[in-house]
């Protein structure tokens, strides 16, 4: 079963910087950055500050964080720059020793993103 929930509609972040949305799975909580054109160093930010909050999320505090894998994606439609990308793999170095996964994937529309995980 797949949910999803748009973060921008939970009110517990509305101050912070977060994420677009939450895939829910049986197994994953994959929290997604849209992004319109070209990745940005503040979406990377995005995503960390969504991240360092998810216990504010209602609905994910019935979720065994533990017992789930957490990944981060940047979803984005056009290509990224080199300061870009080192920014990314130092950052997702930090996660993984953290529990989380971080990528940024480039395709049109969610269903890739999905499939592009190949988490399902």
């Amino acid at each position: 079963m797949i949910r999803y929930m748009n973060l921008d509609k939970v009110r517990e972040l509305r101050n912070l910087k977060h994420a677009d949305y939450i895939i829910l799975t049986n197994n994953y909580v994959i929290i997604v950055e849209e992004v319109k054109g070209r990745p940005k160093l503040d979406d990377i930010e995005q995503l960390k500050c969504t991240l360092e909050n998810l216990h504010r999320i209602p609905n994910l505090k019935d979720i065994e964080l533990g017992n789930v894998k957490v990944v981060g994606v940047i979803h984005y439609r056009r290509r990224s720059d080199t300061l870009f990308n080192k920014l990314l793999v130092s950052e997702a170095s930090r996660a993984f020793k953290k529990g989380f996964i971080l990528k940024a994937i480039s395709c049109k529309n969610i269903n890739d993103l999905i499939n592009k995980l190949k988490l399902l």
